[in-house]
């Protein structure tokens, strides 16, 4: 096995190793809108993601900004056709992406330098960067990860086609194509052309750029016909003055000089814990300025020191890209302040790596033992320190709930509600229902449009018994969304509490026409057609509600479970109850459930176990001391069934009914003996 494939088996097991653990994660935030919700992905024509935006409801812009990145939707579209919409599948895809574009760059550092050492160690930092697992794990930045591969083949197909001997322009078109398909994938990438002027007065000489200046000058006026073609299908799909090009153009600006002060922010992190208050919501261009300045004269001092060409001209072409993205931290929160986050794509941080890598197989390669054991000992450390906070940032990106705690934590002003109602629905699911309430008002008061905020906060009213309000933000979902399956559902459980029975089956059987995978739905219209007597329909949509539910959709399968209970059907409330405690075995009322259906089979020891169980669980709950000692009754085992109810009535002397039980036991007992 040669060399290089042993560097590429190298990069491609680091890359799993590093991010494979991707594959188990959700989708968050935006992954649902450039996905699940996109129709150009959902759809089974290709050709659709090319008349449509890269976000179909782009958030917190009214559509008034279309992100067009045809590419990378088709991406999402080929994996919709290999893996459904599992997100392991696209998270999957992600994690290889990040494989190829560490070999591709390998690639053209080996092309930069002709040093293996150099070429392996660029490629391995900029896998393991702790600025990359936003776009790795993140699925919503796809666009990326197929952007920086094109990026990178860009620079290749540009040096190929200069190294060419003959006269041939046939080789400018892959450039060209490149070019094209690079802009297809994330907008900023149209500074490429600006990016190659430096390329080659650092990698080719006066003589082959003389030699070449004609060839130079088509390929540069090719590039400008691909970018007005790019404008021309861009405005056919909507007008060019949404695209924000105060915006687009400052992306690309920085590529160029401003993501150095994104670097320089980063440093300056730690000594705040979070990013300094002052940079959020400025516009930093002055940093900018003054890093890009900084930079360039770092680049001179370095570009009259080092020799032209080879890794003096790599370490010096690092400095002027990299600036200062030497140490990001890990404890900073990415998506608080999106414009001060490294990004994936920027060129700071490919030749920041091809540097760095240059720098340490320099030192390396140098003959004094001492040396190489330093500049090794270093390329080792950075790696040791690297790997741990990529890593960590790479299982955040995994966790929807934490990034939305930590925003929430930031303090820094945000433009969506998602981040307080998907806290909100966690500390429903806690039973902290007025913390909940609290963030779900919040939710409503920065997004008012948005009918799952209002179906949340409806949520958390209703856990709170105050059930008219609830009612009344259920009924405003509806008018914004007259779709939300979830605000007729809920409303449905308003009337039953109500028992209006006709008016809640009106509205659940409203909530399973618009999804009929709503458990909730099933559950309400079971309870109502229960309550109507209409047993039969009931236990069918009961059964219906427990296949759709998912394994922490517990108050629907407890229910079911009751009713099979009280419908005679034992068998199959075990099975359920069972199933229930294999996956929470820390349910108590479903362990009481279980040892209640046992016992009407007869099965007594089982029974007696659950309940135990049940106690152990909860020991100050007289529900459950009840049903153990009418269990230990029936089995006619008076004396431990008075003693179970004696301990109950002790722990609430109120219960009328377990007075009337202990009476009936001790005469059970008197005539027995």
């Amino acid at each position: 096995m040669t060399a290089h494939r042993k560097i590429f088996l190298g990069l491609a097991a680091s890359a799993l190793v590093l991010f494979g653990t991707a594959v188990t994660f959700p989708f968050v935030w935006d992954d649902e809108a450039v996905v699940l919700t996109n129709p150009a992905v959902q759809s089974r024509n290709p050709l659709r993601v090319f008349s449509g935006s890269y976000f179909p409801k782009e958030p917190g812009w009214d559509q008034q900004y279309i992100r067009y990145r045809p590419l990378a939707s088709l991406s999402f579209w080929l994996d919709h056709r290999l893996w459904g919409n599992r997100p392991g599948g696209f998270h999957a895809t992600g994690v290889f992406l990040h494989g190829v574009v560490a070999c591709l760059l390998y690639g053209l550092a080996w092309g930069l330098t002709s040093n293996l050492w150099a070429s392996g160690l660029a490629a391995f930092f900029f896998l393991i960067h702790p600025a990359q697992p936003q776009a790795v794990t993140f699925i919503a930045s796809r666009g990326d990860l197929v952007a920086a591969v094109f990026v990178l083949l860009f620079f290749w197909a540009h040096r190929r086609f200069l190294r060419r001997e003959d006269a041939s322009m046939i080789p400018v078109i892959p450039v060209w194509t490149v070019y094209l398909a690079a802009i297809l994938s994330k907008e900023v990438t149209f500074i490429l052309p600006a990016v190659l002027l430096g390329h080659d007065r650092l990698y080719f000489s006066e003589r082959t750029r003389k030699q070449h200046h004609r060839r130079l000058w088509i390929e540069r006026v090719g590039l400008g016909v691909v970018f007005l073609a790019y404008l021309g299908l861009r405005s056919l799909i909507s007008p060019l003055g949404n695209m924000q090009w105060v915006s687009t153009i400052r992306g690309g600006s920085w590529v160029l000089g401003q993501s150095v002060s994104s670097h320089l922010v980063w440093l300056a992190a730690p000594l705040e814990r979070r990013f300094p208050e002052m940079f959020v919501g400025q516009d930093p261009w002055g940093w900018g300025v003054l890093a890009a300045a900084a930079a360039g004269a770092t680049f001179l001092v370095c570009w009259k020191r080092m020799a032209r060409g080879g890794l003096g001209a790599v370490a010096a072409f690092g400095v002027w890209w990299g600036g200062l993205a030497l140490v990001p931290v890990s404890n900073v929160p990415l998506v608080a302040a999106p414009p001060f986050a490294p990004n994936y794509l920027y060129l700071p941080l490919i030749g920041f790596s091809v540097a760095l890598g240059a720098v340490f197989a320099w030192g390396i390669s140098r003959k004094e033992n001492m040396a190489r054991w330093v500049f090794f000992s270093g390329a080792f450390a950075l790696a040791i320190f690297w790997i741990p906070q990529t890593y960590a940032i790479h299982r955040y990106w995994g966790d929807p709930l934490q990034i939305a705690k930590q925003n929430i934590d930031s303090g820094i002003p945000v433009k969506t509600g998602y981040c307080h109602d998907l806290v909100a629905q966690d500390e429903l699911q806690k039973g902290h229902f007025e913390s909940a309430l609290k963030l779900a008002q919040t939710a409503v008061r920065i997004e008012p449009g948005q009918a799952d905020y209002h179906v949340n906060l409806g949520l958390a009213l209703q856990s709170l018994s105050r059930t008219q309000e609830a009612q009344a933000e259920y009924e405003r979902a509806i008018q914004i969304d007259s779709k939300s399956a979830r605000a007729y559902s809920n409303l449905s459980s308003i009337f039953l509490i109500r028992s209006e029975n006709s008016r809640a089956v009106e509205l659940a059987r409203r909530a399973v026409a618009l999804e009929p995978g709503l458990a909730q739905a099933h559950a309400n219209l079971a309870e109502s057609y229960w309550r109507m007597g209409r047993r039969l329909e009931a236990m069918e949509q009961w059964e219906m509600a427990s296949g759709f539910a998912g394994r922490d959709d517990l108050d629907v399968k407890m229910s079911y479970a009751q009713r099979l209970t009280e419908y005679g059907q034992q068998d199959q409330a075990v099975a359920v109850y069972r199933n229930i405690v294999r996956h929470h075995p820390l349910h108590q009322k479903a362990y009481l459930g279980l040892a209640v259906a046992l016992a009407q089979k007869q099965a007594w020891e089982e029974a007696l176990q659950a309940h135990r169980k049940a106690l152990e669980l909860a020991p100050a709950d007289t529900d459950s001391s009840v049903a153990y000692g009418v269990t230990l009754a029936r089995m006619k085992r008076y004396a431990e069934a008075i003693v179970v109810w004696q301990k109950a009535l002790a722990l609430d002397p109120t219960r009328e009914d377990l007075k009337q039980y202990l009476q009936r036991a001790a005469e059970l007992k008197q005539r027995q003996s």
